[in-house]
Protein backbone atom coordinates (compact mmCIF):
# COMPACT_ATOMS: atom_id res chain seq x y z
CA UNK A 1 0.00 0.00 0.00
CA UNK A 2 3.12 2.31 0.83
CA UNK A 3 4.43 2.09 -2.66
CA UNK A 4 1.11 2.79 -4.59
CA UNK A 5 1.16 6.16 -2.15
CA UNK A 6 4.65 7.07 -3.61
CA UNK A 7 3.66 6.25 -6.58
CA UNK A 8 0.65 8.47 -6.58
CA UNK A 9 2.77 11.42 -4.25
CA UNK A 10 5.49 11.62 -6.79
CA UNK A 11 3.80 13.12 -9.42
CA UNK A 12 1.78 15.70 -7.31
CA UNK A 13 4.89 16.88 -5.33
CA UNK A 14 6.40 17.43 -9.00
CA UNK A 15 3.48 19.13 -10.27
CA UNK A 16 3.32 21.44 -7.35
CA UNK A 17 7.53 21.90 -7.69
CA UNK A 18 6.92 22.81 -11.64
CA UNK A 19 4.07 25.32 -10.91
CA UNK A 20 6.34 26.85 -8.56
CA UNK A 21 9.41 27.79 -10.30
CA UNK A 22 7.04 28.79 -13.10
CA UNK A 23 5.26 31.29 -10.81
CA UNK A 24 8.70 32.41 -9.49
CA UNK A 25 9.70 33.12 -12.94
CA UNK A 26 6.57 35.27 -14.08
CA UNK A 27 7.13 37.42 -11.04
CA UNK A 28 10.46 37.75 -11.64
CA UNK A 29 9.50 39.12 -15.29
CA UNK A 30 6.55 41.39 -14.12
CA UNK A 31 8.96 42.74 -11.64
CA UNK A 32 11.49 43.98 -14.24
CA UNK A 33 12.70 47.97 -13.61
CA UNK A 34 12.12 50.68 -16.09
CA UNK A 35 13.65 51.46 -18.28
CA UNK A 36 15.34 54.68 -18.40
CA UNK A 37 19.23 56.26 -17.83
CA UNK A 38 20.90 54.66 -14.57
CA UNK A 39 18.80 51.60 -14.59
CA UNK A 40 22.13 49.52 -15.56
CA UNK A 41 24.04 51.04 -12.40
CA UNK A 42 21.47 50.57 -9.91
CA UNK A 43 21.01 46.90 -11.30
CA UNK A 44 25.18 46.66 -10.94
CA UNK A 45 25.19 48.05 -7.56
CA UNK A 46 21.94 47.69 -5.74
CA UNK A 47 21.32 43.82 -6.77
CA UNK A 48 24.23 42.55 -4.81
CA UNK A 49 22.45 42.87 -1.68
CA UNK A 50 18.70 42.98 -2.85
CA UNK A 51 16.71 41.27 -5.46
CA UNK A 52 15.64 43.14 -7.95
CA UNK A 53 12.17 42.62 -6.57
CA UNK A 54 12.35 44.15 -3.12
CA UNK A 55 13.47 47.61 -5.18
CA UNK A 56 10.46 47.29 -7.45
CA UNK A 57 8.10 46.86 -5.01
CA UNK A 58 9.23 50.01 -3.37
CA UNK A 59 7.55 53.37 -4.18
CA UNK A 60 9.17 56.67 -1.98
CA UNK A 61 9.05 60.00 -1.78
CA UNK A 62 12.79 61.88 -2.94
CA UNK A 63 13.29 62.75 0.22
CA UNK A 64 13.48 58.54 1.21
CA UNK A 65 14.99 58.02 -1.42
CA UNK A 66 17.91 60.01 -0.38
CA UNK A 67 17.53 58.84 2.65
CA UNK A 68 17.26 54.88 1.06
CA UNK A 69 20.64 55.50 -0.65
CA UNK A 70 23.12 57.59 2.21
CA UNK A 71 22.02 54.37 4.64
CA UNK A 72 23.06 52.26 1.97
CA UNK A 73 26.22 54.01 1.39
CA UNK A 74 26.76 53.92 5.55
CA UNK A 75 26.38 50.04 5.41
CA UNK A 76 29.31 49.65 2.77
CA UNK A 77 27.74 50.42 -0.63
CA UNK A 78 30.49 51.59 -2.46
CA UNK A 79 29.51 53.88 -4.99
CA UNK A 80 30.89 57.71 -5.27
CA UNK A 81 28.74 60.64 -5.33
CA UNK A 82 28.27 60.63 -9.32
CA UNK A 83 27.06 57.28 -9.21
CA UNK A 84 24.59 58.29 -5.92
CA UNK A 85 23.34 60.61 -8.08
CA UNK A 86 22.67 59.01 -11.00
CA UNK A 87 21.02 56.05 -8.84
CA UNK A 88 18.44 58.83 -7.31
CA UNK A 89 17.68 60.35 -10.46
CA UNK A 90 16.82 57.06 -11.99
CA UNK A 91 14.70 56.29 -8.44
CA UNK A 92 13.20 59.57 -8.34
CA UNK A 93 12.24 59.35 -11.79
CA UNK A 94 10.76 55.60 -12.07
CA UNK A 95 9.98 54.73 -8.49
CA UNK A 96 8.42 57.71 -7.09
CA UNK A 97 5.14 57.44 -5.06
CA UNK A 98 2.46 58.58 -7.02
CA UNK A 99 1.08 62.34 -6.80
CA UNK A 100 4.38 63.59 -5.21
CA UNK A 101 6.40 65.86 -7.49
CA UNK A 102 9.89 66.43 -6.73
CA UNK A 103 9.54 70.11 -7.29
CA UNK A 104 7.70 72.05 -4.44
CA UNK A 105 4.07 72.24 -5.65
CA UNK A 106 2.26 75.91 -5.69
CA UNK A 107 0.00 76.76 -2.89
CA UNK A 108 -3.83 76.71 -3.83
CA UNK A 109 -4.73 80.52 -3.90
CA UNK A 110 -7.61 80.76 -0.92
CA UNK A 111 -11.18 80.75 -2.01
CA UNK A 112 -13.94 82.82 -2.12
CA UNK A 113 -16.70 82.33 0.22
CA UNK A 114 -19.58 81.10 -1.41
CA UNK A 115 -22.41 84.10 -2.24
CA UNK A 116 -25.89 82.80 -1.30
CA UNK A 117 -28.75 84.86 -2.98
CA UNK A 118 -32.05 84.88 -1.14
Amino acid sequence: MKFTSLRFAAPVIGALALATLCGQAAQAQESELPEGPGKALLIETCTQCHAEGLITAQTRTSEEWADIVSRMVGFGATIGEKQQSEILTYLKTNLNKAGVATAQMPTAAPSKPAQTNH
